[in-house]
């Protein structure tokens, strides 16, 4: 990341390997993300059950195309009902956080209703989480479909839970979320939307975001 934004705002060549030998000269490297955040996921479930109540499984979305296509998940902690409601949209990678006293459905609601100002919803996706049983209400507030990963298919939505491992850098496990501060968010904000990115041609989120938008 820090070799293609030189190389794009300031025509700096410094390869990546540079970096990274800079940074372990200096003891820098257990900063490193995939050093601080080494977690391997647990066994994955064989079987499973889907859930006949009419909602629409993965498979079914059209292939996201443009800003609007968002995934959808929770950060939650054992210490409490406080929650993270972590959503990503799929095309400029912006991330929006809410954090919330529960998972109520009227909670949901709201906190969804007002998260994506000058966004097109165009699809939802999202896990099998009972706060989404109340999804037929919500596509209806929202005016978009929702789609459903398949039960313990947690890759189905690879970009909001490959965020979360970013996210849980700020906010590790058995944390309470309670806890969490407004300025410790929008540090977390600043983070995901202002960090040059690879897959964004090394520009942020919020530059691929806005220059769509605008």
């Amino acid at each position: 990341q820090i070799s293609g934004y030189l190389r794009l705002e300031l025509g700096i060549t410094c390869s990546a390997k540079a970096v990274y030998k800079f940074a372990e000269r200096r003891g820098l490297d257990r900063f490193l993300f995939w050093r601080w955040n080494n977690v391997r996921g647990g066994r994955k479930r064989e079987h499973w059950k889907t859930k006949k109540d009419g909602r629409k499984y993965i498979e079914e979305r059209p292939t996201p195309v443009g800003v609007g296509h968002i995934e959808l998940d929770f950060i939650v902690s054992k210490e409490s009902s406080w929650v993270l409601l972590v959503a990503v949209d799929i095309a400029s990678k912006k991330t929006w956080i809410r954090k919330l006293p529960n998972r109520k459905r009227s909670t949901i609601r709201v906190a969804l209703s007002g998260m994506f100002h000058g966004v097109e919803l165009k699809s939802i996706t999202t896990d099998n989480d009972i706060a989404f049983t109340c999804w037929a209400e919500l596509e209806v507030l929202l005016n978009t479909c929702i789609y459903f990963t398949h039960p313990y298919h947690s890759w189905e939505k690879g970009l909001v839970e490959n965020t979360n491992r970013w996210i849980r850098c700020f906010v590790p496990k058995r944390r309470d979320i309670e806890s969490v501060t407004e300025e410790e968010i929008q540090e977390i904000y600043s983070f995901l939307n202002d960090r040059p990115r690879e897959v964004l041609g090394f520009r942020s989120a919020n530059e691929v975001l806005l220059g769509r938008v605008s």
